[in-house]
């Protein structure tokens, strides 16, 4: 009974705190009170106060009745060290995540969380570890490095999100090390010893790095896989060995281009040559994402039925024409390549009835980072459109006045923009605006 109870304790806090954020206690804090993060203004001896202030709040039909009682005892940040110290991993779990520096200190948070790093639950220990690179501690970091080296792989694609997310290039050499085994397993001809798609994530990691040093690892990949047979998911690898982008990989490069039959393949190649120079592969993207002029909306909302219904107009628009997800990673690409020549078309698409196509445009722009296309982005925050959030935080990589006034049309809370601003600063536009 008592694990069901602290289950829902993360929730119970949340509720709590807009309880008391009502009035009393919060508005007669002391200056420097109300610098502290969240958690740590409301006190056990604040709590008590309010509890004498408002004796409802604690009858037993109160759906709150024992976390009040709890609060008033050791205040919000006891209870949620109690959940650290829970039985149940579920309950340390929504602990962890729940923490961040909003509403707590690292002073506090950092040396409750540490021990965590070594929880006999694998899922514990990782978001052990991404709890504490919220608050930019470097053992976060290593714990999530050693996650790689698990033998039995169950982390190493989540930790490599993490750690590719908060740019932590100190990974690099475990990356390039165990992406060097996988290929000497496949080359082996063992390719039960390391999972496909680990070999993927530990690419793709390696392109978002820039590790250079890696460049004669793919070209070694390459060479086992014939350009022509490159397929489903190879991209990813293509992908990646296009972002190293350097001399070593160009004929690689150049052949994959050339002869495979898999758009996204094709298109990833297309985005190494870009960046070595060639004009011809960036006319093929721009030509790709051209296609998708005209798209009507995906899915359509009918009253007469729950949710939404696919698009029939979508259904015809796309017959006959390559794969809906390339074109729009054609988008991206134009953005990850800072192709000016591309502003136009992207204008133009911006003003696309799908969904998906100007979210893609949105992020191409913040990638593509030129002050020029601003006034696209300001107009896409207009009240009715349905994306003008996204297009308010892809404003916030922008230096310019117009941007600024945008960002603060929607977020009004000057804390909550600072906020943004910071997250924005620290992750770059393609981890921002990932979601």
């Amino acid at each position: 009974m008592n694990n069901v109870r602290r289950g829902t304790l993360s929730i119970v806090i949340l509720t709590a705190l807009v309880v008391l954020g009502l009035g009393f206690a919060w508005q007669q804090a002391k200056r420097e009170t109300s610098q502290k993060p969240k958690w740590e203004r409301v006190t056990a001896e604040e709590a008590r106060r309010i509890l004498m202030e408002n004796p409802e709040l604690l009858s037993p039909e109160h759906p709150y009745s024992d976390f009040f009682i709890r609060l008033s005892e050791i205040g919000v940040v006891g209870i949620w060290k109690e959940m650290l110290a829970d039985s149940d991993p579920k309950v340390r779990i929504r602990a962890l995540r729940e923490v961040t520096p909003e509403v707590l200190s690292a002073e506090t948070a950092v040396p409750a969380i540490e021990p965590l790093l070594e929880d006999e639950s694998g899922r514990v220990r990782f978001e052990a570890a991404m709890a504490l690179l919220r608050f930019g501690s470097d053992r976060g970091a290593q714990a999530l490095i050693n996650q790689l080296k698990d033998p039995e792989g169950r982390m190493v694609a989540a930790s490599l999100r993490a750690l590719i997310r908060y740019h932590r290039r100190e990974s690099v050499p475990v990356i390039r090390e165990l992406f060097k085994q996988a290929l000497d397993q496949l080359r082996a001809g063992n390719n039960e010893a390391y999972p496909a798609w680990a070999m993927y994530r530990l690419a793709e990691a390696i392109g978002v790095f820039e590790d250079h040093k890696s460049s004669p690892l793919f070209v070694r990949y390459f060479r086992l896989r014939s350009a022509d047979a490159l397929q489903r998911f190879d991209h990813i690898m293509v992908e990646a060995a296009s972002r190293l982008a350097d001399e070593q990989l160009e004929g690689v490069l150049r052949e994959i281009f050339d002869q495979s039959e898999d758009l996204k393949v094709k298109l990833a190649a297309a985005l190494g040559l870009a960046k070595l120079g060639d004009e011809s592969a960036l006319t093929f993207l721009m030509d790709q994402a051209a296609l998708l002029r005209g798209a009507p909306k995906h899915m359509l909302t009918r009253p007469e039925v729950e949710g939404t219904v696919r698009n029939p107009a979508f259904t015809a628009w796309s017959r006959g024409k390559p794969s809906f997800g390339a074109l729009i990673q054609a988008v991206m690409y134009l953005g990850e390549l800072k192709a000016v020549r591309a502003i136009p078309l992207l204008t133009d698409l911006a003003s696309s009835d799908n969904i998906p196509v100007v979210q893609a445009v949105v992020k191409s722009l913040a990638l593509l980072g030129d002050r020029r296309v601003v006034p696209v982005l300001v107009k896409l925050t207009n009240p009715a459109h349905p994306l003008r959030y996204y297009a308010a935080r892809a404003l916030l990589f922008f230096d310019d006045p117009e941007a600024e006034r945008a960002v603060r049309r929607l977020y009004k809370d000057a804390s909550e923009r600072a906020r943004l601003k910071q997250e924005a600063q620290q992750l770059g536009p393609a981890e921002f605006l990932r979601q």
